[in-house]
């Protein structure tokens, strides 16, 4: 978290763009870093910003809406509603990525 509050309101706002235009023109470095990058900026005690920036490898049009929306939802609930997450649970439980490959590959331990 960056903490804004100490500037003043036009100072804020400023910096917000800075840091928004910053994290969006940044490269990604695909062999280092994540495919995403984030940071919360507070600008009032009771405004936070959060800016959210990923590469498209790990998102298309369709996964940046519905992750978007599901963030709202589970905003909302925590922070306003104060109540646990409506969203359903996942049907799908995908296994950890080395027992996905030892099933798909075969085990080298045999």
């Amino acid at each position: 978290m960056v903490n804004l509050e100490a500037l003043a309101p036009d100072e804020r706002d400023g910096e917000l763009r800075l840091w928004c235009a910053g994290m969006a023109c940044a490269p990604f470095d695909l062999e280092r870093d994540p495919v995403f990058r984030c940071v919360v900026l507070r600008q009032r005690r009771d405004l936070n910003v959060l800016v959210f920036v990923v590469h498209h490898i790990a998102f298309d049009g369709w996964s940046g809406a519905v992750f978007t929306a599901e963030l709202g939802t589970l905003y909302r609930a925590a922070f306003r509603e104060r109540r646990r997450s409506p969203l359903p649970e996942l049907a799908l439980r995908y296994p950890p990525p080395s027992e996905d490959a030892g099933a798909r590959f075969g085990s080298r331990n045999q």
